[in-house]
């Protein structure tokens, strides 16, 4: 509820006040537009502005309300707009934060940020430490649409310390939740479960409702999903579900469980299932203009088709999903919403050195009345102020050039942070292409080379993906890579079970163009090892080792417990992908060599620059 700064007559201001309260409650929604349309026609006729803006701004929390997000967010910005020529700075505040989520609603995220960093400068200007931590809170959500997670929860952090000290339950959970989505983004998933349990308790123990909890139950099903627990989280899922059906609330509500339950149905392979639920939560989410997330339900959705033969859906889905990625990938990586959060964090800096600037003027103020008692004091004073300006303005110059060099370091950061991004997404998109394609090819061993093209693919796509998720955009740590890549071939060709590959080395940090050709050259030994080693289905283990031996040098060994060269069809092995690892271990300066006897062991010696 806003107060204004010209007074109505008590009857007009009792109206104004019924509208803030009533106007997201749909029991009342006709006598709402009636007032406030016949309100809003009047205060424009006496070109009222003080009383026109709060009436624009109810009628937009009234088609928020009904789901007009269009109409919603035109009468918040014609209330901004009339806001923006009043002295009222609070309700321009709240009324940022409506219009960042009819934005976020929209997935366009920068314009969001834009608006929580306009309310965020309105809050710190009143001291109001509320306001505050709910734009942290906000920055903090958007920050996660970014894949920037250890920033948001940064952000989260700073809401919770503020929060600590103020009364607002809903707040407080938001911000655990928020952060329990950031902390699943870097696969800490005990955290996130910990943060979503304090969320949870904190609206339990203020008199919540299980309906009022839901959006904490669908986290906490993303957690457990993510922590492989399947069971468990679809019990979340269909809570949520459940709850929402018995509360008969609009159908919107049920996009989260629908999703979530058919995302997990595709994990386990459960296609047939997987299908109505994901076309359902699809249908929901374009009749009401949900545009969040809308691109990877499409993304399950082809795949699931894909699964199950159905290849005309699947392309269709496909098709659907590059568009609505196209979309999103404007509406968040484009807009470059770090620059803000530079911006903002170089603004506060900037507030720190003024008041240490205005600390220490007052500093020489004292000194200089001081020095008045005489005039040796005086003078002596003066040559030590003299000197003291002279360090402090050479100090001055050097902040400001400290700033901009880690200004830019930040803005270069950033946008090679997106290279990364970018390359991974178009990567993974060649991917689907050549999954797509291979599914209508009869000839199998046309299939057998584009699975290998596809994992030659992916190989690529984790290392960008492991350097725009590290802190050292650089250089890739090796055993980590070699895990998921591993993991992601096994997949590929179904062999999870029946085979384990380990990784037996220390972390290694490689630069870029050295783990690039190597991670091939792996992709290529793991695949063969997969083919030619183990036949009709063998269980066995495939190790990795990559080891320094020297400056410049490192040994890559790749070893299996299958049927040895011997056994093994050695004229399948003289292909494209010997080829091509002769071809990269030569552009490494390598020499390699081939033991056959308890199974196959590749051992590649190389020549490499120094770690970035």
């Amino acid at each position: 509820m806003f107060m204004y700064g010209i007074c109505f007559s008590q009857s007009v201001e009792q109206e104004i006040t019924w509208l803030q309260e009533h106007a997201s409650e749909k029991s009342d929604s006709s006598q709402v537009l009636e007032k406030a349309t016949a309100l809003l026609q009047t205060a424009q006729q006496m070109n009222n502005v003080s009383l026109s803006a709060p009436l624009l701004h109810v009628l937009s929390n009234y088609h928020k309300t009904h789901n007009r997000r269009d109409s919603a967010l035109q009468y918040a910005l014609q209330s901004q707009e009339q806001f923006l020529t009043l002295n009222e700075p609070l309700a321009l505040a709240e009324l940022h934060l409506d219009l960042e989520h009819l934005y976020k609603y929209n997935t366009l995220y920068s314009k969001a940020m834009e608006q929580d960093f306009a309310a965020l400068k309105l809050y710190e200007s009143l001291k109001d430490n509320a306001g505050i931590a709910r734009c942290y809170t906000n920055i903090c959500d958007l920050l996660y649409y970014e894949d920037n997670y250890q920033k948001g929860i940064d952000y989260c952090n700073k809401a919770i310390a503020l929060q600590s000290d103020i009364e607002n339950a809903d707040a407080l959970a938001i911000s655990y939740r928020y952060r329990a989505d950031n902390e699943i983004g870097i696969d800490e998933y005990e955290t996130a479960l910990n943060s979503i349990d304090k969320a949870i308790m904190i609206l339990i123990n203020a008199g919540k409702t299980r309906y009022d909890i839901r959006a904490c139950y669908n986290t906490r099903g993303n957690t457990l999903k993510y922590m492989k627990r399947y069971d468990e989280a679809l019990l979340e899922y269909q809570t949520i579900y459940d709850l929402i059906k018995l509360e008969n609330k609009p159908e919107v509500d049920l996009v989260a469980p629908l999703a979530n339950i058919g995302h997990v149905y595709t994990i386990l392979e459960k296609y047939d299932e997987a299908i109505p639920i994901k076309k359902q939560a699809i249908d929901i989410m374009n009749r009401n203009g949900y545009t969040q997330n809308l691109w990877e339900n499409y993304e399950q959705l082809s795949l699931a088709y894909e699964n199950v033969g159905d290849m005309e859906n699947a392309l269709a889905s496909f098709k659907s999903f590059s568009e609505k990625y196209s979309t999103f990938q404007r509406n968040t990586i484009d807009n470059l919403q770090g620059e803000l959060l530079i911006k903002y964090e170089s603004d506060q800096k900037d507030e720190t050195i003024q008041n240490q600037d205005k600390l220490l003027l007052q500093k020489e103020k004292n000194q200089l009345l001081t020095a008045g008692i005489t005039m040796l004091l005086a003078l002596m004073i003066g040559g030590l102020m003299y000197f003291r300006k002279k360090r402090n303005k050479q100090n001055q110059e050097l902040l400001k050039l400290n700033k901009s060099l880690d200004d830019k370091n930040q803005q270069n950061e950033l946008l090679l942070k997106e290279i990364h991004h970018r390359v991974k997404n178009n990567l993974a998109i060649v991917q689907s292409l050549l999954t797509l394609q291979s599914a209508k090819m009869d000839d199998s061993d046309g299939k057998e080379a584009m699975l290998a093209s596809k994992n030659r693919v992916q190989s690529m796509g984790i290392l960008h993906q492991k350097l725009y998720q590290g802190k050292n955009l650089g250089a890739i740590e090796m055993k980590e890579y070699f895990d998921n890549l591993s993991k992601e071939i096994l997949d590929s060709y179904g062999a999870q079970e029946r085979l384990k590959v380990e990784c037996i080395m220390d972390k290694l940090e490689l630069d870029i163009d050295t783990a690039l050709p190597i991670g091939l050259i792996v992709n290529e030994l793991l695949t063969n090892a997969l083919k030619y080693a183990f036949p009709n289905g063998e269980s066995g283990k495939i190790s990795i080792t990559l080891e320094r031996k020297g400056i410049g040098e490192l040994q890559l060994q790749v070893k299996d417990n299958g049927i040895g060269k011997q056994e093994a069809n050695t004229n399948q092995r003289k292909g494209f992908g010997t080829q091509l690892i002769q071809l990269l271990t030569k552009q490494l300066k390598g020499t390699l060599t081939e033991e056959s006897g308890d199974g196959t062991s590749i051992v590649i010696q190389l020549k490499i620059k120094k770690a970035a």
